[in-house]
């Protein structure tokens, strides 16, 4: 049934500004007449309220050739409808406001919904007084229908180009913009996503609460990391309760350059995650649908507001925030997801690093390159604007090596840092403490090489260096051959060692 084949009275607007939208309407059209085209496809002169903005607008789409006072005032005339505008000084109250051409389509869509607004006001008074009124019932479902498609359609006229867009001096201006600072291995960069990627057990919660520690005080994480202004952390979790994450904070902190953490932490670091007191309905919401996408973004525009932002968001892990019935193998929830993020990081200034879980490696392969590291959808990393890894060396359990890729500046070179690594047998427990890695510290030559000991290979110092977890019938992995030729250079370099080419002409070594 036809929403027109009933009859409609008007019921006046309960937003008197519905008058002052359809004024500046043809305010807008008077001044650029040439929208009136389009802005006819959007609204008819039945949907006005206001009879001196639904008059005007009749003139305008009736004659598109009107320019000008004149020409308005001649239509009108010819109409009979100069009174119905109060006559020629009615008609002076035109042009008050040259409504900018590129919200007219917007004001138009307020016009039409205003007017279906109070047409289904009238169908549901109809129906209350008779509810066996079937045709006003079908009527009131069509305009409804017709309500959420005007809706739709009218947000996308709250965009205007300039709005998002930069040309000319506007564009000039952001090459006069600070560059970034450059990169540092496992430091998550000012107002972009970034992803934290290691296997389980391997520290990633850890080396993230040991950066958020330092960026708090603004204190270096260790000797030669950059010096960051103190900020504030929001940890959001799912899965790890808050309890756990205290302790662990205070157990870093007994080590941590910056200080303990009863001291200065506690009113700096915000922390989600399940507890006792906390509606687990309400965690689950948290889970990143677009609802607890938005409810994220909500908690750092609060902050930004109350003038007490967040410089950090840690998010553990993005397995755990994935919505339900959700896997981390699914490109599109990636996109969407990292992409959000992203958007987040920007528009706030803060840096969100999202921990991942990294694929399972293959036996005595080279380290995959930092992108292809994480378990699943490959487009989470495309996201992102600088991924980490934090991996332990084959056959170096105190070592954890942070490789990076970025596209925001030039890429740091590889980190090696030394951990107490608290793990039990089976690779469960926390790895605590992180430093620079000092090789000559960590590899004395007397582990290694005895004082009367024959000439060995670099490849047989590898496999020293590699222990019983190495195949003695394989060629030792890439990363213990390069810290065996560096080493032999640390060595010689301090005249403990002395190097040759052997018979097969390959680089040999023994002790002073």
């Amino acid at each position: 049934m036809s929403a027109n084949s009933v009859a409609l009275e008007l019921v006046p607007p309960s937003e008197d500004s519905i008058v002052e939208i359809e004024r500046a309407l043809v305010d807008g059209l008077f001044f650029d007449p040439k929208q009136v085209n389009a802005i006819r496809a959007l609204v008819t002169p039945q949907d006005f309220f206001d009879p001196f903005a639904k008059t005007i607008f009749r003139a305008f789409v009736d004659h598109d050739d009107i320019d000008g006072w004149p020409d308005l005032q001649r239509v009108l005339e010819q109409n009979g409808d100069l009174d119905l505008v109060g006559g020629l000084a009615g008609l002076a109250k035109l042009g008050n406001t040259a409504t900018p051409a590129g919200l007219l389509p917007g004001m138009a869509e307020d016009v039409g919904l205003a007017a279906l607004d109070r047409r289904m006001k009238t169908l549901a008074r109809r129906i209350a007084d008779d509810p066996s009124d079937s045709e006003s019932l079908d009527s009131l479902v069509e305009l409804r229908e017709q309500a959420q498609g005007r809706r739709a359609r009218r947000s996308t006229h709250d965009i205007d180009l300039a709005d998002v867009s930069f040309t000319g001096e506007r564009l000039a201006a952001l090459l006069h913009e600070e560059p970034p600072e450059p990169v540092y291995p496992g430091m998550p960069p000012e107002g972009h996503l970034s992803l934290l990627i290691a296997p389980s057990f391997s520290g990633k919660t850890s080396l993230a609460l040991w950066v958020a520690m330092s960026r708090i005080k603004g204190h270096p994480a260790w000797v030669g990391a950059p010096e960051r202004e103190p900020g504030r952390v929001l940890f959001y979790s799912i899965d790890e309760a808050p309890g756990q994450v205290a302790h662990r904070i205070a157990s870093l902190a007994m080590k941590h350059p910056a200080g303990r953490f009863a001291d200065d932490y506690v009113d700096r670091f915000t922390i989600i995650g399940p507890h006792r007191e906390v509606d687990p309905d309400k965690l689950n919401r948290l889970k990143f649908t677009d609802e607890g996408l938005h409810t994220l973004r909500r908690f750092i525009r609060e902050a930004d507001e109350d003038g007490d932002p967040f410089s950090d968001v840690i998010i553990d892990s993005y397995s755990d925030v994935l919505p339900d019935g959700s896997e981390d193998i699914d490109n599109r929830e990636a996109t969407r997801i990292g992409g959000a993020l992203e958007q987040v990081a920007v528009t706030y200034g803060c840096a969100i690093q999202l921990i991942h879980h990294a694929g399972k490696p293959q036996a005595g392969a080279e380290p995959p390159d930092p992108r292809d590291l994480g378990r699943g959808a490959s487009a989470l990393a495309a996201k992102a604007r600088a991924i980490f890894t934090c991996e332990e060396e084959v056959g170096m359990p105190t070592l954890r090596k942070i490789r990076t890729r970025t596209n925001l500046t030039r890429r740091p070179k590889d980190l090696l840092l030394e951990v107490v690594d608290r793990r039990n047998a089976e690779g469960q427990g926390d790895v605590d403490f992180f430093r620079p890695h000092d090789p000559a510290m960590a590899y004395p030559i007397d582990e290694f090489l005895a004082p009367d000991e024959d000439w060995i290979s670099v490849t047989q110092l590898a496999r020293r260096m590699g222990g019983d977890d190495l195949d003695p019938d394989k060629k030792p992995p890439g990363n213990l051959l390069r810290r065996a030729r560096e080493m032999r250079g640390i060595w010689e370099g301090a005249g403990l060692a002395e190097i040759r080419i052997g018979a097969r002409k390959a680089m040999e070594l023994r002790r002073v």
